[in-house]
């Protein structure tokens, strides 16, 4: 079965937010990152009820598809920027939580009217929220 043109574009739309997500973490110091990604604006809409699976499709295809290894980081901000485009509230999440190898393990997530756009995957400390 042939994707249609939306999912397509969908896609393509996630790896080129993906790549500057990359490409912005990379050049820019965090606390600017952070401040770029943080939402603005009212409450925003109410998706349509597809609409919020077809992002996490969208992102996990072009996640798997990238030629680079990306973070759950560059994951959440280029979800972030996908749903602001569509005026969709939603709030990135950065935690932590103790351990083995490393001590300490950091992870990020998005969530917007209670789904999980890029997953939480565990009980993390949560220290910043935008």
């Amino acid at each position: 079965m042939k994707p249609a043109r939306h999912e397509i574009a969908r896609f393509l739309e996630a790896l080129t937010l993906l790549y500057l997500a990359r490409l912005m973490l990379w050049v820019l110091p965090f606390k600017w990152c952070m401040k770029l990604i943080r939402q603005r604006g009212g409450n925003g809409r109410v998706p349509a009820t597809d609409e919020l699976p077809a992002i996490i499709k969208a992102i996990r295809r072009a996640n798997k598809r990238a030629f680079w290894k990306n973070t759950c980081l560059v994951e959440s901000f280029a979800a972030r920027w996908m749903l602001r485009r569509r005026g969709i509230q939603s709030k990135v999440y950065i935690g932590v939580k103790p351990d083995q190898k490393t001590k300490i393990a950091a992870h990020a997530w998005v969530i917007s009217h209670g789904t999980e756009i890029v997953p939480r995957s565990g009980e993390y400390k949560i220290l910043m929220e935008g």
